[in-house]
């Protein structure tokens, strides 16, 4: 099993069999962003691991965390993912936060779920 996100990356683009930038122009990547995702000195953005994820039906999550939970024998196991909803509640009252203080976090968090929304609304 993969370790890294860098790890999950190459092994996603092996089984294609192109090279780092076949599998990045085929996608609209900018090759030198890919080749930095794959050497492990930066993170795919969670809209583009969910563009990628979703070409290869891998689980949402799959590329930044790794493997989703498997069923337990007997259990009712479903994926569990945050309702669109909730998170657009949460980005309405980060923005209000957002614009009022400056704070680091709150607005890396505000854009983070952004691109999130972004990204599943594209689909």
């Amino acid at each position: 099993m993969e370790k890294e996100p860098k790890d999950r990356l190459r092994a996603i683009r092996k089984r294609t069999g192109q090279t780092q930038n076949e599998f990045a122009d085929s996608r609209g990547i900018n090759r030198s962003t890919y080749k930095t995702w794959e050497q492990g000195k930066y993170s795919p953005k969670h809209t583009e691991c969910a563009k990628i994820e979703l070409e290869f039906d891998l689980p949402r999550g799959h590329i930044l965390f790794g493997e989703t939970p498997q069923p337990q024998p007997g259990s009712t196991f479903q994926e569990t993912a945050i309702p669109k909803d909730l998170l657009e509640e949460v980005v309405t009252m980060l923005d209000g936060i957002y614009r009022a203080d400056r704070d680091f976090f709150r607005q890396k968090l505000y854009w983070q779920i952004k691109d999130y929304l972004d990204g599943i609304e594209g689909h």
